[in-house]
């Protein structure tokens, strides 16, 4: 039973973000070096911009829908799966996901948490566990899987992922029909 409507995205942090982190840790790895021993100048920029690519690349993740009807969030060792007939059908309304009485993030369990990307798990104000791939902008909407679950998604992924989902759970009535 195939999806007819996929998912295949690659969400990214700020350009902005990328570029200050990894000029930070390019001014912390050569200023020691630098200090010491002039003869390693010519090493610091090629390990800076090797350093600055593996931080782009840690900073994006990867969703998309498989053939099985599973939704999947892939980002580095945080990542999170699971089945379209397991969300709720229709996603929260918008609320804003630093700040939100009750779906708000509160605190991190694992992934990252960089100012304009925020995946892996953390506990919600409602004291609620949540997986979150949130970017760039402070709006979000959140996915009920099961009591006490919720996936935490920026608000055009989120209508996507009920794109899938409805696709999904049709295509299952109408092989149902078939069957009968």
């Amino acid at each position: 039973m195939s999806n007819s409507y996929s998912i295949e995205r690659t969400i990214r942090a700020r350009g902005k973000t990328v570029v200050s982190i990894s000029l930070a840790s390019a001014l912390a790895l050569s200023v020691p070096v630098l200090i010491n021993e002039l003869q390693f100048i010519f090493i610091v920029p090629p390990v800076a911009l090797a350093f600055a690519a593996m931080i782009a690349l840690a900073l994006r993740a990867d969703i998309w829908v498989d053939a099985r009807n599973r939704l999947h969030v892939r980002y580095l060792v945080y990542s999170f799966s699971t089945k379209l007939k397991h969300l709720q059908r229709a996603p929260t309304p918008k609320f804003d996901f630093r700040r939100d009485e009750e779906l708000g993030l509160a605190r991190m369990y694992q992934g990252t948490r960089v100012p304009s990307f925020r995946v892996g798990w953390f506990l919600l104000r409602n004291q609620s566990v949540a997986f979150a791939c949130v970017t760039r902008k402070r709006r979000a909407q959140a996915f009920k899987i099961r009591k006490g679950l919720y996936l935490v998604v920026d608000p055009a992924l989120a209508r996507q992922i009920q794109v899938a989902a409805n696709a999904a759970c049709s295509l299952k009535r109408k092989n149902r029909k078939n069957r009968a």
